[in-house]
């Protein structure tokens, strides 16, 4: 009895969701601190969202491209090398729905090990075509790694979006002020003067609808 080709891509679907959090749980826990597989696969990350940004971009040079992917293909096929694993059945039984090959490490050592099970994790995600899910959040503060559900998912949680929005608005804002009083500097004194007069207008015309706005509040 064949197995319905939804039933198979649900069923791999599941799986590299199941790695791809496994594997970002081990990308942000300590043991993977200074791991050479942590190491390649964060390099490989990368080389996956710059070729991403290569291929949106109509100039790309795909000699360049092609350079930086082989140059990291390289780095980890040395370093998988000292992470052997071999296929083990996996299942409940022997019926194909219930039925896989998995990876499983050679080495009893808990640090290799660890390394082969991020591999084969990684390998999953591979196979599945969903390497680019795994990413780093963007908010500088964060930066941890998680298994994305949409391809505009760019933040870990939603907490971390607000905090980069805010600090967004922030970072505008110091710089529409900073542009402002550098275009007052180029003024002639007399400008510079009249400048300064419509600024504190503003600013007391600002401060009084405050001020009224506050009231209608308190009374309302």
């Amino acid at each position: 009895m064949r197995i319905k080709r939804s039933t198979e891509k649900t069923a791999l679907a599941m799986r590299s969701a199941n790695a791809g959090s496994r594997l970002s749980e081990w990308l942000n826990s300590r043991s993977a601190i200074g791991h050479d597989v942590a190491k390649v696969i964060s390099e490989m990350q990368a080389a996956i969202h710059f070729a991403q940004l290569s291929r949106a971009d109509v100039w790309r040079d795909e000699d360049e491209e092609i350079q930086e992917l082989e140059k990291r293909v390289a780095r980890i096929r040395r370093v998988t090398k000292q992470y052997p694993v071999f296929l083990d059945p996996i299942g409940m039984d022997i019926h194909p729905d219930n039925f896989y090959l998995g990876f499983r490490p050679v080495s009893g050592d808990r640090r290799t090990r660890h390394g082969c099970l991020a591999l084969a994790d990684w390998k999953l995600l591979a196979d599945a075509g969903a390497q680019w899910k795994l990413r780093r959040c963007l908010h500088p503060g964060c930066q941890l790694y998680f298994y994305a559900k949409r391809k505009d998912q760019v933040f870990h949680v939603e907490s971390c979006e607000e905090k980069h929005k805010r600090a967004s608005a922030k970072f505008k804002e110091k710089r529409r002020k900073r542009d402002a009083n550098a275009y007052r500097d180029d003024l002639p004194p007399l400008k510079q003067k009249k400048l300064d007069q419509k600024r504190a207008k503003r600013a007391l015309k600002a401060k009084n609808e405050a001020k009224q706005n506050w009231h209608q509040l308190l009374h309302s």
